[in-house]
């Protein structure tokens, strides 16, 4: 027995609190659990498990329920419940059924159970050992109940020794049985002791088989060697006093289910984070080599404009200091016409086409990666947060998670929260953030540029011929008209890289810089959400792992019986 009723039901509402506090674990709570001890019966269906089923009602009911099928196949689809007073037995599939949800069924009714009968063909035949080990070892979702299972080789009139008129040769036949399966189970690693193991026959020589309307006094002929009574007796002997136990120790299992599910989710859910990390980095290094190659392209561009107009405006300023005397008042007419030179309208139309296409092999190396790694890390996200009709944690109410996070409740319950609302924004920004849509503007840079110019060069015009025109005054104007040309040079720079309405190759890599700058910001915010949802996580495994070595601590208590 397990050491207190009182010390299991403290430790059972201690991870019941747990379980309540943290929405990513769920599970049965302990008003929840049956108040009976469930002793559940798995079998394949050649075992004759449902006939055994059938006599232990009939043994210990007096009577068959409707619901009872006994025929030569899988007949047990879903967990069948039969109350035996103190006790419920429960009929589950699994074993050979080649069905994984009848397993699992069985996997989960055997994790609630106080105790397991595992019900064998003579032959000893089991086939696939997962479900079997499952059980007994336990899984990352569900307690061990190696030292709660019973082995049931039935159908013991079909060892070939008439038990009646060779009794010493059948009690040997049933001890090597037992021997046998002793052995081949400890073959596969599950180690049994010989008090786990009987021998019986449910229903001798099938006499019974499917009928429905029997009794006690049907199965009497036989029930003195088919050893039935000692497995009746042992099901009959929980008293009040164990019944309460068998319930506490079911009850226990069941909470440490819950830990062990939500410890299971928990693991999970951190990997996610790990790698939806792992992949929010790469894309943050393909946005930082965009920008740094994009702040390349920019000043490669500007250099590129600059060489365009630089030949123009040195021969401009040449000509305007090597004027003499006479030619200085024709400066801003022929300034004006030199800067309506058709090579130069040319070399800016080249220089446009170039820098158009430097743009798009911009866009084609970078758009690529960028968008590979942005499809990547939605994904990773959109899997994280698809939700899982077995798990409460996706399922949690957006109200109650308000609620929860207002009342100072989990930090895991704060964190979500705050990772829902960061999401929702990239999701919007994840639509809107489309830097590579304005690079044809590029082209449309206007060619009115070298016009503006030269209307600057005009507007100035006054300041060369106002006043006298001594040696003086004439060294000042050449200097003012070669100040006017560099200004002139500057701003069809400027008007090249810009264009009119900023429109030009500068501001399409500054916007999606900008969009890029704005998209990094977004994802160091879920990064930091990320890592306190992570932080709450780790938190919430502690306290599972501390509770688990609790339950260990008890279960080792049981097993010393101290």
């Amino acid at each position: 027995d397990l050491p207190a009723d009182s010390s299991v039901a403290e430790l059972i509402r201690e991870i019941e609190d747990a379980t309540v506090l943290d929405a990513q674990m769920s599970g049965a709570s302990h008003s929840q659990v049956a108040i009976k001890p469930a002793i559940v019966v798995l079998g394949d269906y050649s075992s004759g498990k449902s006939s055994l089923i059938k006599r232990l009602l009939v043994e210990m009911s007096g009577q068959v329920p409707a619901n009872l099928r006994v025929r030569g196949g899988a007949a047990t689809s879903a967990v069948e419940r039969y109350d035996l007073g103190h006790i419920q037995l429960l009929d589950t599939p699994g074993f050979q059924s080649g069905n994984r949800e009848h397993d699992a069924l069985a996997l989960k009714s055997a994790g609630e159970a106080a105790l397991v009968l595992v019900v064998l063909h003579v032959n000893l035949l089991i086939g696939d050992m997962t479900l079997l080990r499952g059980i007994v070892e336990g899984t990352h979702e569900t307690v061990a109940k190696g030292t709660r299972t019973i082995y049931l080789i039935n159908r013991s009139d079909e060892l070939g020794v008439d038990p009646t008129a060779a009794p010493e040769d059948f009690l040997l036949l049933k001890d090597r049985k037992k021997a046998e399966l002793i052995a081949a189970l400890g073959s596969c690693g599950i180690e049994v002791n010989a008090n786990q193991v009987h021998v019986l026959s449910g229903d001798p020589f099938g006499e019974i088989g499917a009928r429905t309307d029997v009794s006690r006094e049907d199965y009497a002929q036989h029930r003195d060697w088919d050893g039935v009574e000692p497995l009746v007796r042992m099901l009959d002997s929980y008293s009040r006093k164990s019944g309460s136990a068998g319930v506490s120790g079911a009850q226990l299992d069941t909470a440490v289910n819950m830990l062990l599910q939500g410890r299971n989710r928990i693991e999970q859910k951190v990997a996610e984070l790990r790698g939806e990390e792992t992949a929010r980095t790469s894309l943050e290094q393909s946005i930082r080599n965009c920008q740094q190659d994009s702040e390349l392209l920019e000043k490669s561009l500007r250099q590129d404009a600059q060489r365009v107009v630089e030949p123009y405006a040195n021969r401009y300023t040449a000509y305007a200091v090597g004027q003499d005397r006479g030619g200085v008042e024709d400066i801003p007419a022929a300034l004006n016409g030199l800067w309506a030179n058709s090579d130069l309208d040319s070399d800016i139309d080249q220089f446009m086409i170039k820098a158009h296409q430097e743009i798009e092999t911009w866009f084609r190396t970078h758009a690529s990666t960028i968008g590979r790694e942005m499809d990547a890390l939605a994904f990773t996200t959109v899997r994280h947060r698809a939700e899982d009709p077995e798990s409460e944690f996706v399922g949690v109410d957006a109200g109650n998670i308000a609620a929860g996070a207002a009342k100072g409740g989990s930090a895991f319950v704060r964190a979500i929260a705050n990772r829902d609302t960061v999401y929702a924004i990239g999701k919007g920004i994840g639509v809107k953030f489309k830097p590579w849509g304005a690079v044809k503007a590029a082209g449309r840079v206007a060619k009115v540029a070298p016009i503006l110019a030269a209307a600057g060069v005009a507007a100035d015009a006054h300041a060369m011929v106002k006043g006298e025109l001594s040696t003086n005054a004439r060294e000042e104007q050449r200097r003012e008209a070669a100040g006017v040309i560099e200004e002139a040079a500057a701003d069809l720079v400027h008007q090249l890289l810009n264009g009119i309405d900023e429109n030009g190759p500068t501001p399409v890599l500054r916007v999606s810089a900008a969009s890029l700058s704005e998209y990094a910001k977004l994802l160091e915010s879920q990064r930091l959400v990320a890592a306190d949802e992570e932080r709450a996580l780790m938190d919430t495994l502690s306290k599972v792992e501390r509770l688990l070595s609790q339950v260990e601590n008890l279960r080792e208590c049981e097993r010393s019986g101290e």
